[in-house]
């Protein structure tokens, strides 16, 4: 058995707690270190055995905070074995319990919720006849979720990291490995211990880097000088550092985080370069919407320096709004109705040739229905196919085919319509999870039936409304992960940690048209010329 008690000291300003084990200072631990189980080697703490007994911990941190942001690091030395991670809260009801269980497995993640209730006959009530707290009088409840299948057999360092935000939590292991947000009045209380126990074997566990700190705030738009002062509704992001984005007669890349742009003028001044997609540094395809001819494709493949016209618009009043790419071969375009139809070409060499999709089958739009070419994202696709399209106007619909084109359905919403600038502006979807954002444009400050989201694919879709979604119009909305999303228009931005269910404003007054995101970064751009870029890091979580 192995036992390791920490003792933080009370810090002025911001709680913050590091510990890499380099110089590592014994002074602060209620255990002798080293002991016959415990030892710092290396840089690191190495234990042995395996926690047992009446559940001693293998190592014990005293914390006072509300809102922190934990994380460490841990490895196996040899095979199988498990590490248990616990955080320990104020029950509610005076006393100091389990709130949160982390579980590491070779095979995956058990995350389990402990809250507290007066009631012997909660539903949630430990089932082992665990008696009420002697302090508090207070039952513990499990609430324990399905485990989360990830691949952590490798004897290689892993980084947990866990962010508590009033009611929400957010666990991650590797940044992707796993990413999972949960919620429960429990997580506002304040966290009083830390507690690992582990099942190392005879080689043992090393665990490095605890870092405590208080939760960031939400980030803030770090602003650039863009070069150009129209508006910019197209944009691409690749890196960190490296942007690509449209406006009128031209577009402009950044290869060093936004300190420099490289304009280059493409096409003729009347051309208006709304959607981008960019494959890397070098190679990007610009589209421009106008009506007729004015809509066009261009491909570059030497970063912006000369650019090849791929194909141009024959249809004399079709007008090209967006494109997608399931992968770096196959794309989708859409534009207004030709014919009745939505308009609509798809590509297969990463868009150096384009050919028309679906004429005859593609779905048919009201006379006084359209879309909107805001921020190229009101179509969205997935990898396996999937293809929706939202629309506005007369009406506020959602178009999906399941099959790249092949078939087609139509899905009603309660997105506001009924006027030339009302409408769906933008569709997300991560899975069968879908959010759609809009409004009328006219109204930049108007609340009201504005965001919607699905829960089946897009089949139905119900209003994010009242104190849930307090934005007014919005252009573009973006899933970061799977709970994480993003959304912007002139007016400011918005992020929800919930999967889009409830949404908070983020600082400031920052508006935007449209935003790309990648890793940790997210690039936004808007009116005169606005460019911004946010880290997203641990403060969003």
């Amino acid at each position: 058995m192995a036992f390791l008690f920490v003792t933080l000291q009370p810090v002025k300003g911001a709680y913050r707690f590091n510990e890499s084990f380099d110089n590592f200072n014994p002074a602060g631990f209620r255990t002798k270190i080293p002991n016959k189980n415990t030892s710092v080697r290396d840089g690191a703490l190495w234990t042995r055995g395996k926690s047992g007994g009446k559940y001693p911990p293998m190592v014990y941190l005293d914390v006072e905070g509300g809102d922190l942001e934990i994380s460490f690091r841990y490895r196996h030395l040899q095979k199988g074995g498990w590490l248990w991670f616990f955080v320990d809260g104020d029950d509610g009801f005076g006393s100091v319990d389990h709130m949160l269980r982390v579980k590491l497995l070779r095979t995956g993640v058990q995350l389990q919720i402990d809250a507290h209730s007066l009631d012997p006959n909660h539903p949630e009530r430990q089932n082992n006849g665990r008696p009420a707290d002697k302090v508090s009088g207070a039952y513990r409840l499990n609430r324990r979720f399905p485990p989360e299948k990830v691949d952590l057999s490798g004897n290689i360092w892993r980084t947990v990291r866990l962010i508590f935000k009033g009611e929400t939590v957010t666990v991650s292991i590797d940044g992707k490995t796993l990413s999972k947000n949960l919620k429960h009045t429990c997580f506002n209380a304040t966290k009083r211990k830390l507690l690992w126990m582990q099942n190392g074997g005879e080689k043992g566990i090393e665990i490095d880097d605890i870092r405590i700190q208080e939760t960031e705030t939400a980030p803030r738009w770090t602003l650039f000088d863009s070069g150009v002062t129209n508006s910019i509704r197209g944009i691409g992001a690749v890196a960190a550092n490296v942007c690509w984005f449209g406006t009128k007669s031209g577009v402009a890349r950044t290869i060093d985080g936004g300190k420099n742009w490289r304009f280059t003028r493409i096409g003729g001044e009347k051309l208006d370069f709304r959607d981008l997609h960019p494959f890397d540094a070098r190679r990007c395809l610009a589209m421009s919407a106008g009506t007729g001819g004015a809509s066009r494709i261009y491909l570059t493949q030497d970063g912006g320096v000369t650019w090849q016209l791929v194909h141009q618009n024959n249809e004399t009043q079709g007008l090209f709004n967006v494109f997608a790419f399931r992968d770096r071969d196959s794309g989708i375009l859409a534009g207004d109705a030709v014919g009745g139809r939505l308009f609509l070409l798809a590509t297969r060499d990463g868009g150096e040739t384009w050919q028309r999709l679906a004429e005859h089958t593609a779905p048919q739009m009201d006379r006084e229905e359209h879309a909107f070419a805001a921020s190229g994202t009101h179509l969205t696709v997935n990898k396996t196919g999937h293809i929706w399209v939202g629309s506005g106007g007369k009406v506020a619909r959602i178009f999906h085919s399941p099959d790249w084109g092949k078939s087609w359905e139509t899905f009603e919403t309660p997105m506001i319509a009924g006027q030339p600038s009302t409408g769906i502006f933008s569709i997300a979807f991560d899975g069968a999870n879908g959010m759609a954002v809009g409004g009328d444009y006219k109204k930049e400050s108007g609340i009201g039936n504005n965001a919607i989201r699905s829960r089946d694919g897009g089949r139905t879709w119900r209003l994010v409304s009242g104190e849930e979604a307090p934005f007014p119009f919005r252009s573009c909305v973006g899933f970061i992960d799977r709970n994480t999303l993003i959304a912007v228009g002139p007016s400011g931005s918005d992020l929800s940690v919930d999967g889009g269910t409830t949404w908070r404003a983020f600082p400031g007054n920052e508006g935007f048209h449209t935003f790309s995101a990648v890793a940790d970064a997210v690039w936004a751009a808007g009116a005169n010329g606005r460019v911004g870029r946010m880290h997203l890091g641990g403060g969003i979580k």
